[in-house]
């Protein structure tokens, strides 16, 4: 029978090391009044409940459930979208936040034109500049239109 032989050196033991990682901060601004009062304008008009439409159906988490909701940004704060107007705002459970947020980072690295994606609300790609303004419908759903120009023009 063959047997086995060790060619060249043997390894050293590896040094275990233990790295330590620096504790999650919360970006100071989600903290702020300002924050607050939009968090509260974004999840009251939703119902508290998220607002994610996949396959037609909307998501059926909610804060009366239990599950956590979040005020997402509909055009995220890193690819300019307005900080605390509430046209901008979006109620999504955490999942739906984590996957949004996972889709827009995803598009800026890949993307050199600097192009983001937005949520399934709006599902699409837009150009950084264009900005969401919120229309309501009867039924008193937000459905974004996405429009070029600054904020402010009419």
């Amino acid at each position: 029978m063959n047997s086995l032989r060790i060619i060249g050196r043997k390894l050293a033991p590896s040094r275990r090391v233990k790295v330590r990682v620096a504790p999650k901060v919360a970006d100071g601004v989600l903290h702020s009044p300002q924050h607050r009062a939009f968090r509260l304008i974004v999840c009251r008009r939703a119902g508290w409940r998220c607002e994610w439409v996949e396959d037609g159906q909307r998501c059926t988490k909610s804060a009366a459930s239990g599950h956590r909701v979040i005020a997402d940004h509909i055009v995220e704060r890193a690819d300019g979208g307005a900080l605390f107007d509430p046209a901008n705002g979006q109620c999504l459970c955490v999942q739906h936040n984590t996957l949004k947020g996972t889709q827009a980072r995803a598009a800026r690295r890949s993307s050199p034109g600097g192009a983001v994606s937005i949520s399934d609300n709006a599902r699409g790609v837009i150009p950084l500049g264009w900005h969401a303004r919120e229309i309501l419908c009867e039924a008193e759903q937000p459905k974004i239109n996405f429009i070029q120009g600054n904020q402010d023009e009419g």
